[in-house]
């Protein structure tokens, strides 16, 4: 039962967690946590009531049998609840929402393709029943927990240095989505052959690409996709960086000017005072409104001095 209620479920809340993963790097909308539950509550009761496989009659050809299971939109439909919980959960746009889920899926493959090749490795190192899914349920937590983990530190954590990002690359998202879904449709052809396939020689082929197409697709999916974004985050940050200092060295030029005009000035106005033939009274209030521009900072530094002058 509680097996059961795992592998209908799994998918679904993996991908949320690692599509809500993104809530360190977007702005979280108001009242967050109570959207993230309301999310969670339907996205669960959306993945319960599509069933894991389409029900198919055992007179199905092969080739239609096939066809049929690589066509099925469970995935798809799980995929665009989560894109909607990004939505009503972050603040960010329609294509960082894509990008959140579409590499939150490819990490979510991984963990799965990973736990799967684990089952069947036990499945051939034991025949008792109660073992085997006591295995398969503490490898399944340790794994999934591991690569959150591993994703969040060398993917997510990388994309919040960077205070923010815009997708630069739409091709590269739209690439990744067709990319990880074709692996979705192969990986079910893949496995449809290596359980029905009469020819028990060929069978493990069948079930190393099983294996090991998707799970490569989702790392080069995953490396492009961080890749591009952060590349192109980083050099438009260094041009508004570069931006911001050429503005701040013209500002301190004119204020530099500003300050060797005023010290010039002051050095006028004393030998005026020095050789004029005003009043003591009226020479004392001018030497005195005078004498301020005198006690500039005098740091040993001629930038500091600059920026406590103005």
């Amino acid at each position: 039962m509680l097996e059961a209620f795992v592998d209908q479920n799994s998918f679904f809340w993996e991908l949320f967690i690692t599509s809500m993963m993104f809530a360190f790097v977007f702005q979280r909308r108001s009242r967050y946590a109570l959207r993230l539950a309301v999310s969670f509550a339907l996205g669960l009761i959306v993945s319960m009531l599509i069933p894991t496989q389409p029900e198919l009659g055992a007179s199905l050809p092969p080739m239609s049998r096939i066809l049929l299971y690589s066509l099925y939109p469970r995935y798809v439909i799980l995929f665009l609840v989560c894109f909607s919980a990004v939505r009503f959960c972050l603040d960010c746009s329609p294509w960082e929402a894509v990008f959140a889920t579409v590499s939150g899926y490819c990490i979510q493959h991984i963990i799965y393709k990973t736990y799967d090749c684990l089952n069947e490795a036990v499945i051939l190192l034991t025949s008792v029943e109660t073992a085997r899914y006591l295995i398969y349920a503490i490898s399944r937590f340790i794994i999934a927990h591991a690569f959150f983990a591993l994703y969040w530190f060398l993917y997510v954590k990388k994309l919040k240095s960077l205070g923010g990002f815009k997708i630069n690359n739409k091709y590269m998202v739209v690439l990744a989505v067709v990319a990880v879904s074709a692996a979705n449709m192969l990986n079910a052809i893949f496995y449809t052959m290596y359980v029905t396939y009469p020819n028990e020689s060929v069978r493990p082929l069948f079930l190393i690409v099983y294996a090991a197409f998707p799970l490569l697709v989702c790392f080069l999916c995953l490396f492009a996709l961080l890749d591009s974004t952060y590349g192109a985050t980083t050099s438009a940050n260094l041009l508004i960086s570069q931006s911001l200092y050429d503005k701040t060295r013209a500002q301190y030029e004119i204020s530099k000017q500003n300050a060797d005009r005023i010290n010039i000035k002051y050095h006028d106005l004393k030998r005026f005072l020095e050789n004029s033939t005003y009043s003591r009274e009226a020479s004392r209030d001018i030497r005195h409104a005078v004498e301020q521009y005198e006690a500039l900072p005098k740091t040993g530094n001629n930038a500091v001095n600059i920026v406590l002058s103005e």
